[in-house]
């Protein structure tokens, strides 16, 4: 028989790293998007002026959740090794 998963823990930390990933998701949409945008308008106008002002916040706030100790997506890159190796 299986047992159900356990649930996360609930510990601040935990909490903050639930919050980095989801916050990492939303800035990788916004990112996308951006991307979009620089292919869809023309060159030298405001509006891609300010795409360009909110990719690099996006990015800004992305590359300070990567360097938080919960990164999320270093936690299951080392997880993931562990499984093969054992």
């Amino acid at each position: 028989m299986d047992r159900p998963p356990k649930p996360y823990p609930r510990t601040p930390f935990a909490d903050s790293c639930r919050l980095a990933h989801d916050l990492n998701n939303k800035l990788n949409v916004i990112l996308g998007r951006c991307e979009l945008l620089e292919e869809i308008l023309p060159k030298d106008t405001s509006a891609l002026k300010q795409v360009h002002k909110i990719q690099e916040a996006a990015q800004q706030m992305a590359d300070q959740i990567a360097q938080s100790p919960c990164d999320v997506t270093r936690q299951r890159v080392a997880a993931a090794v562990q499984r093969v190796n054992e």
